[in-house]
């Protein structure tokens, strides 16, 4: 089982919350563009889903080690918050 680094997790979560962040703004110029009414509040608790979690591991320990594993399996989602923890194997 290949644990990544506490480098790796941070890179992870940066790169979540990126994503997050441009389909967020993707989304606002639709309905803009649109001309739609939509209010939006801010989720309580923003959270990465399992499955996204997983592939960002997979992706991230791709890029380090040039190797992808061969899974990945996270016991659920985890909130978008740097620091947040998850034990994968």
């Amino acid at each position: 089982m290949i644990q990544p680094t506490r480098r790796h997790e941070g890179e992870i979560v940066r790169m979540l919350l990126a994503v997050r962040t441009v389909l967020t703004g993707a989304a606002c110029a639709v309905v803009t563009l649109t001309g739609c009414s939509v209010s939006v509040a801010p989720a309580e608790d923003p959270t990465i889903s399992k499955e996204n979690l997983e592939q960002g591991i997979s992706d991230a320990l791709e890029k380090a080690v040039g190797q992808r594993p061969d899974s990945v399996e996270c016991p659920g989602s985890v909130k978008a918050k740097e620091g947040s923890r998850s034990a994968a194997s």
